[in-house]
């Protein structure tokens, strides 16, 4: 043991496991008081002691194997004479570290402050220093406003993040990235904090009319409705550990989008349609509205997103066939064709767009066109009908936005459209029904609204074009009034009158013109300017429409 002292005055003692000493370097006793002291502190490593006068640093050790004790006392006097020693020298050590900084320190800014400099010349840009603001304080001074204006923006992503993300959702839903590769389609995921890899599953949730007076909401109170079903969804979401995005489908529905890990989904369909049931339950508690919930399968490919996506829209829509407020599952057992089957959002889009322009030869197209894709792609008749189902309401959404009422639409105000498609059994005589019983009153509603809206626009411009003859008119002008590009207000009045916008401007002025020469006796000149003429043009003018100078007509008129 004495070959390990290293310290004047240190003394070692062993004791066994029953607190007998065994040996030590020291006296042939433990010091008093010592073995209750350690056995106090059994949390510390290291204590202090007083023994004889005398401070120790106390280091207890005990072994794991046969429980003795080994106690290590060191003087404190001892260990702070060493470490004074250390301290001083490596306080010299840094104090002539410190003395060469700052030398170099000092030698170094004045090799680099020239292009700092240059630097805060050019930040300045001509702008004056404060008196207590140096070049260096310029620069902090254009970080720190940089660096505010860096947060300011990254406050606005980041607050703008949920509804870019659920925007991409939408997209990625409606097949808007089909085209991308893998490796693309990976980095928009990523970008938009999406995990990939995982078992995707989506529902449509939709909420119906109210059916009572119960219901705390009325129906022009949809869009609160969607906000109340939004919140809903995230909360039990948050409360059942599931991960989703809630997807604002702008037509008074919810879509969800859930993606679990492939090792959590034993139960697989059973357990997303168990959360589905819940929720439409509790929605339905809170709103008092009928809830229906259409499901889709489900899949690992991110790529099958939109089909899945179909399938949650069909199984919604059914609910015209088979009720609603419940949870339907789509079956996934009509085959191929079914399997694959998507729903032309892009034709309904774009009959719905012809529709509300009253352009019926395009919206015939889109007839024809959505009859070709249900004919390429589907091959059950209940699908077939169930997307001329959704097309219909496509229609009558446009009807109604347009202000077309029922009646005026079919004819009946208690006419069944839906009714009437399923006592339909071909294609043909859908597009048919379709083009008698919605294209043909819309257009023509549209048509005949657009007429009046532009005889009243033209009628407008008749009123500018009246109060204001004897000024520099132009036909920029009235079409800057009327909101419309100058050439299609030219068009458009040259349709209603019958003579372009010029020659009825000519029109009221020679009129004019020639009641001044009737009824006053200004001179040619001065008429020529009230009526927004210089004299010589309103002479070549004049003659032309009426075959005499105004000179000569005057003459003419005074002689009659």
């Amino acid at each position: 043991m004495s070959r390990f002292v290293s310290y004047s005055g240190e003394q070692m003692f062993i004791l066994n496991a029953t607190g007998n000493l065994v040996t030590s370097s020291g006296g042939n006793s433990v010091p008093e008081g010592l073995v209750e002291l350690i056995a106090q502190k059994q949390s510390e490593q290291r204590f202090t002691f007083t023994f004889q006068d005398t401070d120790y640093l106390v280091t207890p050790i005990t072994s794991s194997y046969n429980k003795w004790q080994y106690i290590n006392m060191v003087p404190v006097n001892e260990l702070n004479a060493k470490s004074k020693g250390i301290a001083m020298i490596t306080l010299t050590i840094i104090a002539v570290c410190l003395v060469l900084g700052i030398l170099i320190a000092l030698w170094g800014t004045r090799r680099v402050y020239r292009p700092i400099e240059n630097l805060v010349a050019h930040l300045k840009g001509g702008q004056v220093l404060d008196s207590e603001t140096d070049e260096v304080g310029f620069v902090r001074k254009r970080w720190g406003e940089l660096s505010s204006t860096a947060n300011q923006l990254q406050q606005q992503l980041s607050d703008q993040l949920p509804l870019v993300r659920e925007i991409f959702a939408l997209q990625l839903l409606q097949g808007r990235f089909l085209h991308y590769s893998g490796d693309q389609l990976e980095g928009m995921l990523r970008r938009y904090d999406v995990p990939a890899g995982r078992e995707n599953s989506v529902f449509v949730i939709t909420c119906d009319p109210p059916q009572d007076s119960g219901s705390r909401f009325q129906e022009n109170d949809r869009d609160l409705i969607v906000f109340a079903l939004k919140n809903i969804v995230g909360e039990l979401l948050q409360s059942q550990e599931m991960e989703g995005i809630i997807i604002n489908l702008l037509n008074d529905q919810v879509a969800v989008w859930l993606f679990r890990d492939p090792e959590q989904t034993d139960e697989g369909q059973a357990e997303v349609k168990l959360f589905a049931e819940r929720l439409r339950m509790l929605v339905s508690d809170y709103l008092r509205l009928p809830v229906t919930i259409g499901l889709s399968g489900q899949s690992e490919s991110i790529t099958d997103l939109p089909e899945l996506y179909e399938e949650a829209v069909l199984s919604v829509r059914s609910r015209i066939i088979v009720g609603g407020n419940q949870v339907i599952t789509h079956s996934g057992g009509g085959g191929a064709s079914e399997l694959h089957y998507r729903y032309p959002l892009e034709i309904e889009t774009h009959f719905e767009h012809s529709l509300q322009l009253g352009d019926q030869e395009e919206a015939e197209r889109m007839l024809a066109e959505f009859a070709k894709s249900m004919s390429d792609n589907v091959q059950k008749p209940e699908l077939i009908q169930m997307s001329y189902y959704r097309l219909l309401t496509a229609a009558i959404r446009t009807a109604y936005l347009l202000g077309l009422d029922s009646a005026q639409l079919s004819g009946e105000a208690e006419a069944d459209p839906y009714g009437q498609i399923r006592k339909i059994s071909t294609i043909r005589e859908l597009n048919e029904w379709f083009k008698v019983q919605m294209v043909d009153p819309i257009v023509a509603y549209v048509q005949g609204k657009q007429h009046q809206e532009h005889e009243q626009l033209i009628q407008k411009v008749v009123r500018y074009i009246e109060d204001n003859y004897h000024f520099d008119l132009s036909l920029d002008q009235c079409a800057q009034i009327c909101g419309l590009s100058s050439h299609y207000l030219s068009k458009l009045f040259k349709k209603t009158m019958d003579v372009s916008f010029i020659e009825y401007l000519t029109k009221i002025r020679i009129e004019r013109s020639i009641e001044l020469l009737r009824t006053t006796d200004l001179s040619v000149s001065d008429i020529a300017e009230r009526v927004g003429y210089q004299t010589k043009n309103f002479i070549r003018v004049f003659k032309k429409h009426i075959g005499v100078t105004p000179g000569q007509y005057r003459g003419t008129d005074s002689d009659s």
